[in-house]
C-alpha cells in the first residue's frame, strides 16, 4: 500500500512538472530593414505571431550563423514578459541555396557525367586497338590463308585501327575540354562562397503572457561579412559650370541570408573600431640609442609613407594558389575600397597618407599589409570557425533623436545627420542576395558650385592639371572614395576623394588637360659658373611659358621653386622672379596666372649658389 502512494504521488508530480513545460512554436521571421555600416551591418527582422495564456517556447529559424549574439534584441509589442533568449548555431537546417549555384552544380553533375561516359567509351575503343593488336599477331603467324585472304585482312584491320585511332583521338580532345569547363563551374561556384559556412542560427525565447493575443516580435542584431564603401561619378560640363556629383554606395554582403525587397539605410559608423576614448598618459623624455631594428623601423615607415597614386594586385587563396575573386581590399583609417574581379585582380587609388591595406573575405583570415609598393599581391588563409551557444541577457530598443536634411535626389533617399554619424534611407526597397558581388545604390546627386584653376608644376609635371575647389563642402556630408572623371563631356580618368585632412576648401584634382601648354627652359646665356678665390658662384636661369588653347579664359597657379641653403658656406641669391610670391621657408615660388583664349605668358626664375669648390652641389 505504501509503494502504490509513492508511485501515485510521482505520478501527479511528473504530469504537473509537464504541464508546467512551455510548448514549443517555431516562427518564421522577414527582414525588415538593414542598416549597413562601413564594416558590418545591423539586421531587423519581424514577424507576427499568436500569443497564448502562459509560458511558450518560440524559436525564430533560419537566421544568419555570422550573428553576434551581444548585441541581440528582441521585442514583442504585448504586455509580455521575456523570460529567456538563447541563440544558437543550427548545423541540421542549411541556408537555402540562391537560384545560380543551384544551376552550376545542376551544369556540374551533367558535366562530370558527360566526362565518365566519354570515358567510358575512350576505354572501349582503347581495349579495341589492343585487340587489334593482337589479331594482327595471329595473322602474322597463321601461315595457311591465301596471299588474296591476308591481303584483305591486313586492309581491314589498317582501317579499324585508323578509325579507332581517330575516335580515341576525338574523345580524348572533348575530355579535355569538358574538364577544362568543370574547372571553370568549381572556380565559379567557390567565387559564390558555395564551400563556407551553410548553416544558420536559431533564436530560442520563452514568453509569458497573461492573456491571448496577436503581436509583432521584433528582433534586430548585428552580423559580420558585410559593408559598404562610397564611389563617385564627378561631372564637369565645362570650367563656368558647377560640377555635378553622383554618390554611390556599393554594397557587398555574405551574411547567409538574402536580403529581398528591404529597406536599406548606409551609415558612416564603424563598429569595429574601438569606440573607447584614448588616455593620454605623462609623456617623459630619456636617452635611449637606437639600435639598428629601430633604424630599419624608421625607415621602413618614411619608405611606406612614400607610395602614392594607383596601386594593384591579385588576391589568392593561401592554400591552392587560386584566384578570390569579391575579396574586399579597403585603405585602412579611410572609406576607399574596392574589390577583386573574377580573376581576383584589383587596381585602388590611394588617399594622401595611406599606409595600411586590408584585405577581407567570407571564411578567411583578414590580411593587412603595410603599403611600401605600387604592387602588392595577397594570398588569405581559410578560417576556422567556432560558434557556441550564448544566452543572451540583454534585450530592448534604443531610440535616438536626428535631423533630417533634404538633398537634391530627396525623393530616393532621406539624409539623417545623428550625434556621432551620418545615416542614408533609402526609400526604395532593394534586394541584396549574400553572394559576396558588389551592389550599387545611388544615395544622391548633388549640383556643388565650384571654382575652376589650373595648377602646373614644370619642374616636374610640364601637364597643366585643372581642379575643382569647393567651399563649405562639409554640408554635403561626403566620405573617401575613388571618383570617376569626366570634364567636358569625356571620360578623363579615376582620382579620389580625400575628406580627411582639408580645411575650408576642398580641392578636387580633375586630370590633365592637354590644352594648357606649358615649356620650362633652360636660359643658357644666363647659366654659368664663376671662380672666385676658394669660392664657386652657379647661375641658373629658366624661362616658363603658358599658353591658353581653349576657347576660355582660365586662371593657372603656376609653381617653381629656390634651393635652400643648410649650410653656413653655401649662399643663394634670388636674382629673378618676375612677380611671383615666394615662401621663404619652403622657397616656393607662386604665380596666379589669368589668360585670355590663345594667349601666352611667360614668366622667369633665377638665381645663383656661392659654395666652396671643394663642395659640389645640385642645382638642377
Amino acid at each position: 500500500m505504501k509503494n502504490f502512494i509513492l508511485i501515485v504521488l510521482a505520478l501527479v508530480i511528473a504530469t504537473g512538472l509537464f504541464a508546467q513545460a512551455p510548448s514549443k512554436k517555431e516562427v518564421e521571421t522577414k527582414i525588415d530593414k538593414v542598416t549597413i555600416f562601413l564594416n558590418g551591418a545591423q539586421v531587423s527582422r519581424k514577424a507576427n505571431i499568436h500569443l497564448v495564456k502562459g509560458k511558450t517556447e518560440y524559436v525564430l529559424k533560419g537566421l544568419s550563423p555570422y550573428m553576434s549574439p551581444q548585441s541581440l534584441q528582441v521585442k514583442i509589442g504585448a504586455d509580455v514578459t521575456i523570460l529567456s533568449v538563447v541563440h544558437q548555431i543550427n548545423h541540421l537546417v542549411e541556408q537555402q541555396k540562391k537560384q545560380d549555384i543551384e544551376e552550376l552544380e545542376t551544369k556540374k553533375q551533367a558535366l562530370a557525367d558527360q566526362i565518365t561516359q566519354d570515358s567510358s567509351l575512350f576505354a572501349v575503343y582503347n581495349e579495341e586497338e589492343i585487340m587489334l593488336g593482337k589479331n594482327q599477331q595471329v595473322s602474322g603467324l597463321n601461315t595457311g590463308l591465301k596471299v588474296a585472304d591476308l591481303r584483305e585482312a591486313i586492309d581491314f584491320q589498317r582501317s579499324r585501327m585508323i578509325e579507332v585511332k581517330n575516335k580515341e583521338f576525338e574523345f580524348t580532345k572533348k575530355i579535355r575540354v569538358e574538364r577544362k569547363e568543370l574547372d571553370k563551374l568549381n572556380q565559379q561556384l567557390k567565387s559564390l562562397h558555395i564551400n563556407g559556412n551553410l548553416a544558420t542560427s536559431d533564436v530560442s525565447l520563452v514568453v509569458d503572457s497573461k492573456i491571448e493575443v496577436d503581436a509583432d516580435i521584433f528582433a534586430s542584431y548585428y552580423v559580420d561579412h558585410a559593408n559598404w564603401f562610397p564611389t563617385y561619378d564627378l561631372r564637369a560640363k565645362d570650367i563656368n559650370s558647377p560640377i555635378t556629383l553622383a554618390y554611390k554606395a556599393n554594397i557587398v554582403q555574405n551574411t547567409g541570408e538574402d536580403w529581398k525587397n528591404v529597406r536599406l539605410s548606409l551609415s558612416n559608423s564603424n563598429p569595429v573600431e574601438s569606440g573607447n576614448k584614448p588616455v593620454l598618459n605623462p609623456w617623459y623624455l630619456r636617452q635611449i640609442s637606437y639600435s639598428p631594428v629601430r633604424y630599419e623601423n624608421v625607415y621602413y615607415k618614411s619608405a611606406v609613407a612614400m607610395v602614392s597614386g594607383v596601386i594593384s594586385g591579385k588576391v589568392t587563396d593561401g592554400n591552392d594558389g587560386s584566384p578570390l575573386p569579391g575579396t574586399t581590399v579597403a585603405v585602412e583609417g579611410s572609406s576607399v575600397a574596392t574589390v577583386t574581379d573574377e580573376q581576383g585582380n584589383y587596381s585602388l587609388n590611394l588617399p594622401s597618407g595611406a599606409q595600411t591595406l586590408t584585405f577581407s573575405f567570407i571564411g578567411y583570415e583578414t590580411y593587412k599589409t603595410p603599403i611600401s609598393s605600387k604592387i602588392i599581391n595577397a594570398s588569405l588563409l581559410p578560417q576556422n570557425l567556432q560558434l557556441d551557444e550564448v544566452v543572451v541577457v540583454g534585450y530592448g530598443v534604443s531610440k535616438k533623436k536626428s535631423k533630417n536634411v533634404r538633398g537634391i535626389n530627396a525623393a530616393a533617399t532621406r539624409e539623417t545627420i545623428n550625434q556621432t554619424n551620418v545615416q542614408f534611407d533609402i526609400e526604395l526597397p532593394y534586394s541584396i542576395p549574400a553572394d559576396g558581388k558588389v551592389y550599387s545604390a545611388d544615395i544622391k546627386q548633388m549640383e556643388i558650385p565650384a571654382d575652376y584653376e589650373y595648377y602646373c608644376a614644370p619642374k616636374l609635371d610640364k601637364d597643366a592639371f585643372l581642379t575643382a575647389k569647393i567651399s563649405n563642402w562639409e554640408e554635403y556630408n561626403l566620405l573617401d572614395g575613388e571618383m570617376n572623371l569626366y570634364f567636358e563631356g569625356t571620360y578623363v580618368g579615376k582620382s579620389v576623394l580625400d575628406v580627411r585632412n582639408v580645411t575650408d576648401t576642398l580641392q578636387i584634382s580633375l586630370g590633365r588637360d592637354k590644352n594648357i601648354v606649358v615649356t620650362r627652359t633652360k636660359q643658357k646665356e644666363f647659366s654659368k659658373s664663376q671662380f672666385l678665390g676658394n669660392n664657386k658662384t652657379e647661375m641658373r636661369a629658366f624661362t616658363i611659358a603658358v599658353r591658353n588653347k581653349k576657347q576660355q579664359p582660365v586662371n593657372l597657379i603656376l609653381e617653381d621653386q629656390f634651393p635652400i641653403s643648410t649650410d653656413k658656406d653655401i649662399t643663394v641669391k634670388k636674382t629673378d622672379y618676375s612677380g611671383a610670391t615666394i615662401d621663404e621657408q619652403t622657397g616656393k615660388v607662386t604665380w596666379k596666372l589669368t589668360l585670355k583664349s590663345s594667349e601666352e605668358q611667360k614668366v622667369n626664375l633665377g638665381y645663383s649658389v656661392e659654395h666652396p669648390k671643394n663642395k659640389p652641389v645640385v642645382l638642377e
